[in-house]
């Protein structure tokens, strides 16, 4: 998957803004809770297992700063190639994943 930040943020600048996190959120992006959240979301949405995937690598660019959650709701558009109602459908359920961090509200 290829998306706008990914070419922006290389594997070491994403590293770089990983350990400037506070530790619940870097607990967060690695629990299994979360996996099994952002799984049942997808889940419930249809979503294939490449788009689950790319609903946790979206998530995580978020988590760390590399996404604004602004932008989600598009990514998940262009990305999954899913109308704004899904998308935001799914911003919405994804948001208490998100809710450590009190900047990345969707």
């Amino acid at each position: 998957m290829n998306n706008d930040y990914t070419l922006l943020f290389n594997g070491e600048k994403l590293l770089e803004m990983y350990a400037t996190l506070p530790d619940d959120i870097k607990r967060a992006i690695f629990s299994v809770d979360t996996a099994k959240q952002i799984m049942r979301i997808g889940k419930k949405y249809s979503l294939s297992i490449d788009q689950i995937g790319g609903l946790v690598t979206h998530t995580g660019m978020v988590m760390v700063g590399a996404l604004h959650p602004r932008g989600f709701i598009q990514e998940l558009e262009k990305s999954f190639r899913i109308d704004r109602t899904k998308a935001t459908e799914i911003g919405k359920e994804i948001n208490p994943v998100l809710v450590i961090s009190p900047d990345a509200h969707i």
